[in-house]
């Protein structure tokens, strides 16, 4: 695998507005030369941080945490292993 940005790269993203500013497409069309695909309009099955969240919201319904504080977060990320990370990836299709 070619080490990432390189030209004919395509760079797969949400659809968070920041990624349709014109700035940034800029860079990574013109100056790095890649392209860009966006997802489908809210696709969760092929974005694995939504499972992330979900394993996090799915902490603070089991401590039942209505008024959630930094630290409950942090606690909740801190549940997310290397392997959830892998086999999200693997269920949105994407090879790891």
């Amino acid at each position: 695998m070619r080490p990432f940005p390189q030209h004919n790269s395509v760079l797969v993203l949400d659809n968070a507005s920041i990624h349709h500013a014109q700035e940034i497409r800029s860079l990574v069309e013109d100056d790095f030369g890649c392209r860009i695909e966006f997802l489908s309009p809210y696709s969760p099955d092929y974005n694995p941080i939504e499972r992330a969240f979900s394993k996090i919201k799915s902490s603070f319904r089991r401590q039942q945490a209505v008024h959630a504080k930094a630290e409950d977060f942090y606690a909740a990320t801190r549940t997310i292993t290397r392997q959830d990370c892998i086999a999200w990836t693997r269920l949105a299709g994407y090879p790891f």
